[in-house]
C-alpha cells in the first residue's frame, strides 16, 4: 500500500517525537514493513490494523506505534543472550516451561538437523526477587 493511501494516517503521527523514531511521510512506521523504491514508498499492514485505521475516529488506534507501542530497537547485546542469561536479567521469572521440538520436514522427508529450530509452549510468570538474584550471584543463596 502506498503511504498516501493509508486511511486516517493522522493516527500514525507520534504526539511526542523521539530522535530514534523511523518517520516516513510524517508517520511512525515499523521499518521492516516499509519499502522505499526510488520516489515510491510502500508499506504492508495486517488486516486488523487496516480495519482499525478505516474507522473514523480522532482517538489513536490501539495497534499503532504512535499509541505508545514503540519501544525502539533491541540492542545487539540483548538479541544474542543465551537462555540462562535471559533468565538472570528478566524482571519476571518464568515459572513453567513447556518446550516441544519437532523435526523440519521438506518434501515428505524429515531431517534430524532441524529438531532444535523452534520452541512452542506456554509460560507462566511471577515477580522476580532482585535481592534473591543478587544473593545467588554472590553465592549466599542456592537456586530452587
Amino acid at each position: 500500500m502506498v503511504l498516501s493511501d493509508i486511511p486516517n494516517s493522522h493516527q500514525l503521527v507520534p504526539k511526542v517525537p523521539h530522535p530514534a523514531h523511523n518517520i516516513y511521510n510524517g508517520q511512525l512506521l515499523q521499518p521492516e514493513a516499509v519499502e522505499v523504491d526510488g520516489p515510491h514508498t510502500t508499506t504492508s499492514a495486517c488486516q486488523a490494523c487496516l480495519d482499525e485505521l478505516w474507522k473514523p475516529s480522532d482517538k489513536l488506534s490501539q495497534y499503532t506505534l504512535a499509541n505508545g507501542l514503540w519501544i525502539g530497537c533491541i540492542p545487539w547485546q540483548l538479541q544474542v543472550l543465551t537462555f540462562p542469561e535471559q533468565l538472570l536479567i528478566v524482571h519476571l521469572y518464568p515459572h513453567v516451561f513447556v518446550f516441544k521440538l519437532f523435526p523440519k520436514c521438506q518434501g515428505g522427508t524429515c531431517q534430524a538437523s532441524g529438531l532444535q529450530n523452534a520452541m512452542h509452549g506456554n509460560v507462566s510468570t511471577c515477580d522476580m526477587s532482585m535481592d534473591g538474584i543478587s544473593a545467588m550471584l554472590r553465592g549466599d543463596l542456592m537456586p530452587r
